[in-house]
């Protein structure tokens, strides 16, 4: 019998002339990493080598958790891990571990950082039976200096005697709700015959005649300065293309007016939190430094600042004005809507979004799409 503690802990001894099957080590903690080995083994004379091959009979995990899709941390107070029962006792001739004390009790894990996108740990130790119940939780957490709360992961499958490794990651929300329509956070995208949304808020996404359900080409290689169904093919709405299939439709002028109506001074959508007869649009770079793209806020008088990346905003990727070479990037948001109508906004940096309308769109046009929850 061969026996150690993963962690150098002393552990119990065994009686002189002790009988194995009555040899049972009782009120051991997770932290000791019990672990052990039965070997068969003759001692000749000469040279003796002992092989052995420890089990660990308890659960070794490392946590990694990833904020990067939404932002750097820059306060956690700590994290844990249960359930974990406070004891365990090990039958040495069978390897049995019976499981005693509180079985809820968490276990803190000692992080290695507490600010930046990756915070990780130094590996910890829990005594649980198999479980597919386990809870990660991390205190006092705050993403962007927003406001500290705890976050948690539930239903981890945890087994004896297995090291994992944790990674947890925080997605960036997909999908905003406002004016009662649930929209994409991102711009329609295409590449390689699939649609999607783009990765960031503030990205342009491709360009759209109004009635085509492939965006214009602009890598050199077709004349496609005006649309054709040869290049730019049939009048699909190219928001149903997104996967799963027909979830998405382009937005009317109407539900974008009823959108400026809410965010206008008393509207539903405006908090008047600031100034009572401003709309609540806001016009502003996507962070508010030159490193990204200038837009327009919805919902807000200011910079929402850490909660951006949750906020409905269109970026001024201007448009494609029956030409290849675009039009006022930066300054101006042409976006296509349903019924060959489009919405186009202006405005400055720093300043309330006054300027937005719909009208009908040019067929020449090629715009930027939005799209909206079918159905909704």
């Amino acid at each position: 019998m061969v026996y150690a503690s993963g962690t150098n802990k002393s552990l119990p001894t065994i009686a002189p002339n002790a009988a194995l099957s009555t040899v049972n080590f009782t009120g051991l903690t997770a932290d000791k990493d019990f672990m052990l080995d039965q070997v068969e083994f003759e001692v000749k004379a000469g040279q003796n080598i002992l092989n052995a091959d420890l089990d660990h009979l308890f659960t070794q995990v490392t946590l990694k958790f990833d904020s990067s899709k939404i932002g750097a941390v820059t306060a956690i107070a700590g994290a844990n891990i249960s359930p974990s029962n406070t004891n365990a006792d090990v039958m040495l001739s069978t390897g049995a571990v019976t499981y005693t004390g509180s079985a809820t009790a968490p276990v803190a894990f000692n992080l290695k950082n507490t600010t930046g996108t990756v915070i990780v740990s130094d590996s910890t130790f829990i005594t649980t039976a198999p479980t597919t119940a386990g809870i990660v939780e991390l205190t006092g957490l705050s993403i962007n200096n927003s406001g500290a709360k705890a976050l948690s992961f539930k239903n981890l499958t945890l087994n004896p005697g297995i090291k994992y490794n944790l990674e947890l990651k925080v997605k960036a929300p997909t999908t905003v709700e406002l004016g009662g329509k649930v929209w994409a956070l991102g711009n329609l995208t295409y590449s390689n015959g699939v649609y999607g949304f783009a990765q960031t808020n503030d990205s342009y996404g491709n360009y759209w005649f109004a009635g085509f359900q492939i965006p214009k080409v602009l890598d050199g290689s077709v004349n496609n300065q005006k649309p054709s169904t040869a290049i730019n093919g049939g009048a699909t709405d190219p928001c149903s293309l997104v996967l799963p299939l027909n979830t998405w439709r382009l937005p009317t002028a109407q539900e974008f007016n009823t959108l400026i109506t809410n965010t206008n001074a008393g509207g539903v959508d405006n908090p008047q939190n600031i100034n009572t007869w401003d709309p609540a649009r806001w016009v502003d770079t996507y962070d508010g430094t030159a490193g990204t793209n200038l837009g327009m806020f919805f919902g807000s008088q200011v910079n929402p600042g850490a909660d951006r990346y949750k906020e409905f905003y269109l970026p001024y990727g201007g448009s494609y004005n029956d030409n290849n070479t675009g039009d006022s990037f930066g300054s101006q948001g042409l976006y296509l809507l349903a019924n060959n109508q489009r919405l186009q906004m202006t405005g400055s940096k720093n300043t309330q979004g006054w300027s937005i309308n719909t009208a009908a769109a040019d067929p020449n046009f090629a715009m930027q799409i939005r799209c909206i929850k079918k159905g909704l």
